[in-house]
């Protein structure tokens, strides 16, 4: 009777130690769309994800939701055009290890993330202070969508995608929960226009 005590026991024990360890691996597993570990297009769609660990707004328990469902919509957008698809994360904070708490609640698999040195932040300088003047680009949480292509040489059939990027279009910007709410509701992905000349001239599929 013990030695089958024990055996339920250890059986247990080895479950509840498995468990933790399957749902790090799951949760923490490589981004689903391969374009943003090796870009397949110059073009790309890019999303930046800008919040702080002490926004009431952008810790609200529905915003990770939210953010989930939005990108991805937009990277089902991305991968019907055959375009690369980018998240950026950005949390205006003094204390890094606060903002990476913040970013890994809100998306736990940003491509890129910019953290620290408060408001003079080097992602806050580029999307919202170079923007002062409308004034809703101070606002947080926000999302900004952005269209770029990146150099790139062509060989036979062969293209090869450079790091640097040639041109960056601001494409749309929502402010608050609403205004992103409204992006997954509405026509406005399937009515995104990219500005680049290098994409196609008429609205993407959606």
């Amino acid at each position: 009777m013990n030695k089958k005590k024990n055996l339920v026991l250890c059986i247990v024990f080895l479950v509840s130690a498995v468990i933790p360890i399957l749902y790090h691996i799951i949760r923490h597993q490589e981004p689903y769309n391969n374009a943003n570990i090796i870009k397949e297009s110059a073009n790309e769609i890019a999303l930046v994800y800008v919040g702080c660990s002490t926004c009431g707004p952008a810790n609200h328990p529905d915003m990770p939701k939210k953010i989930n469902l939005l990108f991805t919509m937009v990277d089902s957008i991305a991968q019907a055009n055959n375009i690369s698809f980018m998240t950026i994360g950005v949390s205006s904070e003094q204390n890094y290890k606060k903002g990476l708490k913040h970013l890994d609640f809100i998306y736990d698999r940003f491509d890129e993330i910019a953290i620290g040195n408060g408001l003079g932040n080097v992602a806050l300088q580029k999307y919202i202070w170079e923007n002062f003047e409308d004034h809703t680009a101070v606002g947080i949480p926000q999302v900004i969508i952005l269209s770029r292509t990146y150099n790139s040489t062509q060989t036979q059939n062969n293209i090869q995608i450079h790091a640097n990027i040639i041109n960056e279009e601001f494409e749309h910007r929502a402010v608050g929960m609403p205004e992103i709410s409204k992006l997954t509701k509405t026509n406005t992905l399937k009515s995104f226009y990219p500005s680049n000349n290098h994409y196609s001239k008429s609205p993407l599929t959606a």
